[in-house]
């Protein structure tokens, strides 16, 4: 059985909304923002680059790739990571900054990026050797607050290594107490420097 695609078709946008009515009808749909505009449908069949749309629109020199279902962001995440981990008071912790909000304030991440994972094979090499089943795994799913969320965009790197060490418990349990114990070793100078100048 073949594994489940996308067709991401990108390029000329006016190439693109030439055939638009074409594939509506074939059931793809149009995805517009400030950068490409692209047309998508996933795939449960074999479709080859024969395809007649594919060819077509080779010919017109556009970008055609084709992404396994599973490094695409799907529309149950969210809902399946609260399931998943419900709250007792109704508050998640944000594993980057380390603030805890109410679950309308809170956004539901992915660890590597759902557009890391589409376009670069090192994102899916990670996530193969991570052992994650697709990039909607709740392994990859963790909870941060907007502006976090915002912040981290597409990056991995040190990102990656906060996310994976901020939704243990033990580590804020640790920046509190070292948070404290710098705090004291900050008030001993301040008053061993005012005693000096005395």
């Amino acid at each position: 059985m073949e594994k489940p695609i996308l067709y991401r078709v990108s390029g000329r946008k006016d190439i693109l909304m030439r055939y638009r009515g074409e594939f509506a009808k074939e059931g793809y749909s149009l995805t517009e923002n400030t950068y490409t505009v692209r047309f998508e449908k996933p795939v449960y069949k074999a479709y080859t680059a024969e395809d007649r749309f594919i060819r077509k629109f080779r010919k017109k020199k556009c970008k055609v790739e084709k992404i396994p279902l599973r490094y695409t962001r799907n529309t149950t995440y969210r809902r399946a990571y609260f399931k998943a981990h419900p709250s007792p008071d109704g508050k998640y912790r944000c594993v980057y900054c380390g603030g805890r909000f109410p679950k309308k304030d809170i956004t539901i991440d992915h660890l590597i990026p759902v557009n890391a994972a589409e376009r670069s094979w090192v994102a899916r090499d990670r996530i193969k050797r991570l052992g994650y089943s697709s990039v909607n795994d709740m392994d990859n799913l963790v909870p941060a607050c907007r502006y976090c969320n915002s912040r981290k965009g597409t990056h991995m790197g040190l990102w990656l290594m906060r996310g994976r060490l901020g939704r243990k418990p033990w580590f804020w349990k640790v920046v509190k107490v070292g948070r404290f114990a710098m705090m004291v070793f900050v008030m001993f100078m301040i008053f061993y420097a005012f005693d000096l100048y005395i």
